[in-house]
């Protein structure tokens, strides 16, 4: 079996109004030898990440850009739903699609079957299974459905990671009211708060299901606003201080991941925040394990070799400044 093949993990503990197609229960003996071999061989000690970082670089093609080149591209799983005629057109790019066993599913509305799809999958932390939900950003056919998915899985914190609009091009359809309120399908959206930083805004989101006696909830959205599409940040301390900022914020709820396509971005910064988590907890980062592990969630995660290599520069600023610290 090759290398890209789908991991089939099992059963996830259960969470809040959540639907969820499950894999088979037995694991593929191959891809877990697989994936150990792996991490025996990307698995780098904190204390010994700057050289590990020059020797890549000294390497040439044959550091950083051959490891990228190892990890699982296209599609290894099954799409089926994605790929429907009924759901193509809530997919922002017609190459990231959701995965059956991975993808989020919507709670059907009435007389509409096809209603439990968007472009959204689980994606594993270090520790914790299904920590993240990486999804594309909005479109205006389907910013509906994410609040949708907000609601019911009990969202309270969105991470954002693009702008509205970037080169002249929509990237991310505006998903909350300037002011006010507004009504998204049964969804209504007030915006309560909003906080401007040099390279990123918080807003305070406070949402209703219509025709619900449920309680209003509070919905807490970190966006990023100087990270350039398909590239890596500029400084990796602004992106370290943002990680560090969104991480105060403890949630009880599901987290949002999003960018435009929901890989590129979104994977780096899922990556980067679990790799901070493994320096903590285990003083070793395993970051190409990682990746090739949220590939077999979600399709192209960290999209591009200069995305890859910015999560080893972003680790090990955080490494230098956590020893100035201590």
């Amino acid at each position: 079996m090759s290398a890209q093949s789908c991991l089939r993990v099992g059963s996830p503990k259960p969470k809040p109004r959540r639907l969820h197609p499950q894999p088979p229960a037995e694991r593929d003996t191959n891809e877990q030898l697989i994936l150990k071999l792996l991490s025996q061989l990307s698995s780098v000690a904190v204390d010994e990440l700057a050289e590990y970082i020059c020797k890549k670089e000294q390497a040439g093609q044959n550091g950083f850009p051959a490891d990228f080149k190892t990890l699982p591209d296209g599609r290894p799983c099954p799409a089926t739903v994605a790929k429907k005629p009924q759901n193509k057109t809530k997919n922002f790019s017609a190459e990231i699609i959701a995965y059956d066993h991975s993808r989020v599913v919507l709670e059907a509305l009435k007389n509409d079957p096809h209603s439990d799809y968007i472009n959204a999958c689980y994606i594993d932390g270090i520790l914790e299974k299904d920590k993240y939900i990486a999804t594309q950003g909005p479109t205006s056919s389907t910013v509906g459905d994410f609040w949708r998915m907000v609601w019911q899985l009990k969202v309270d914190k969105i991470i954002m990671l693009t702008n509205l609009t970037e080169g002249g091009e929509v990237k991310c359809h505006q998903y909350w009211p300037d002011t006010g309120f507004a009504t998204y399908l049964n969804i209504a959206v007030n915006v309560i708060k909003e906080d401007v930083f040099p390279d990123y805004k918080v807003r305070d989101f406070q949402i209703a299901q219509v025709f619900s006696e449920d309680k209003n909830r509070v919905v807490k959205q970190f966006h990023f606003t100087a990270w350039p599409d398909l590239q890596p940040p500029e400084d990796p301390s602004n992106l370290l201080h943002f990680v560090r900022k969104v991480n105060a914020k403890r949630n009880n709820g599901g987290t949002i991941v999003h960018c435009s396509n929901g890989v590129g971005r979104t994977g780096t910064y899922i990556a980067l925040d679990s790799m901070l988590d493994q320096m903590q907890k285990e003083r070793r980062v395993d970051v190409l394990g990682f990746i090739y592990r949220m590939r077999q969630k979600r399709t192209k995660m960290v999209q591009t070799p200069a995305q890859y290599r910015f999560i080893f520069d972003a680790l090990l600023a955080a490494s230098n400044a956590d020893d100035a610290l201590n």
